[in-house]
C-alpha cells in the first residue's frame, strides 16, 4: 500500500512540475466562447461603421458622377451650337423651310445624347452691328422660356445665339451645391455665340 501511494504522489507531483497548475474543467470552452463573442461583436461594428459611412460614400460618388456627366453636356451643347452657327453663317439654317427645327436638328446630330434636345431652348437674334448687341432674357417671371425668339439672319448681320437647358439633379442635396440657387432640382446649362453671317445671297 506505502508503494502505491508513494507512485500515485510521484506522478502528481510529475504532472505539477510538467503541466504546472492544474487548470479547471471547461477553461478551453471559455476561450473558445469568448472569441466567437469577439468575432460577432467585431461583425456587428464593421456592420454599424458601413451603415454609417455607406451613404455617405455613396452620396459623394454619385455626386461625383453627375458632376462629371453635367460638365461633359455643357462642353456638348457648345459644341453643336458652334456648328449649328456656323449653318447661320452660311445660310444654310435660312435656307430651309423652317429655320428654327433645322437649327434644332443640327444640334441633336450628335452620338452621345446626353441632353433631350426638345427641351433645349433656343434664342437667335439679330442686329445691324456688334455695338449693338442686347442680352434681354428669355425667362419671365415665372422662370419660363416666354420671351425666346428666332429671328431669321440675313446676309453680313450680326447673329446672338443662345440655347438652355435645364439639367435635373438627382443626386440627393447635390442641388444646393450646384443647382440653380432659385430653383435647387435643377442646373440650367447655357451656350452662346455670336458672329457676323457672311455675304451670301
Amino acid at each position: 500500500m506505502d508503494t502505491l501511494v508513494h507512485q500515485s504522489d510521484e506522478k502528481q507531483a510529475s504532472a505539477t512540475v510538467h503541466g504546472g497548475a492544474q487548470r479547471p474543467a471547461g477553461h478551453g470552452r471559455g476561450k473558445l466562447r469568448a472569441l466567437a463573442s469577439f468575432v460577432r461583436n467585431s461583425k456587428a461594428v464593421t456592420a454599424m461603421e458601413a451603415a454609417f459611412v455607406m451613404p455617405v460614400f455613396l452620396g459623394f460618388l454619385f455626386g461625383f458622377l453627375e458632376t462629371t456627366m453635367l460638365y461633359f453636356t455643357g462642353s456638348v451643347m457648345e459644341g453643336q451650337v458652334a456648328e449649328a452657327a456656323r449653318q447661320i453663317r452660311t445660310g444654310v439654317v435660312q435656307a430651309d423651310a423652317n429655320p428654327q427645327t433645322a437649327f434644332r436638328n443640327i444640334m441633336c446630330d450628335i452620338t452621345v445624347k446626353t441632353f433631350a434636345c426638345d427641351e433645349v431652348i433656343i434664342d437667335v437674334r439679330t442686329f445691324p452691328s456688334f455695338g449693338t448687341i442686347t442680352y434681354p432674357s428669355v425667362f419671365d417671371a415665372d422662370d419660363d422660356p416666354t420671351n425666346a425668339v428666332f429671328q431669321n439672319a440675313g446676309a453680313s448681320q450680326v447673329v446672338l445665339v443662345r440655347t438652355y437647358y435645364r439639367w435635373k439633379v438627382v443626386t440627393p442635396l447635390m442641388g444646393y451645391l450646384i443647382g440653380d440657387g432659385s430653383d435647387p432640382a435643377q442646373r440650367t446649362l447655357q451656350a452662346t455665340a455670336i458672329f457676323r453671317t457672311e455675304p451670301f445671297s
